[in-house]
């Protein structure tokens, strides 16, 4: 599934598709996230949100936005990666593990509207996800 993805970057990404089914590699494109049948997300990262190092070593990476699809991903565990990763797929010319940066590993902190936090803040997404799990929708 894309999300918030430029021309350009989706233009490369459908490159991407048409190359690897010639080599019978399936990769499909599709606008909306499917609960059983999604199996990566593509979305535009932020380069404000990119550091050095994360806690365990690789450079964290967030998206430019928080979409629901990006949210659906994350939540059902599909791998959410950057334009970077259809490039460095593009240029070896197949799938390539992504590292570094070509995977998001945080999404962006909900801004509120008051100073020290506010009812926003305790509804993120951690707390969405358990309570998913509490309601047996897993």
């Amino acid at each position: 599934v894309t999300s918030s993805l430029s021309e350009t970057d989706s233009g490369r990404l459908n490159s991407l598709c048409k190359k690897l089914k010639g080599k019978n590699i399936v990769l499909k494109a599709t606008s909306d996230f499917q609960r059983g049948k999604t199996r990566l997300c593509v979305t535009a990262s932020s380069p404000a949100a990119v550091s050095g190092r994360g806690a365990n070593g690789p450079a964290d990476c967030a998206p430019r936005s928080r979409t629901l699809k990006v949210m659906q991903s994350t939540l059902a565990g599909v791998p959410v990666l950057t334009p970077e990763w259809v490039e460095a797929c593009h240029v070896a010319g197949s799938v390539v593990a992504p590292t570094g940066t070509m995977c998001v590993r945080t999404l962006p902190r909900k801004q509120s509207g008051g100073a020290g936090g506010g009812e926003d803040e305790r509804f993120g997404v951690a707390k969405y996800a358990a309570e998913l799990r509490s309601a047996g929708g897993d």
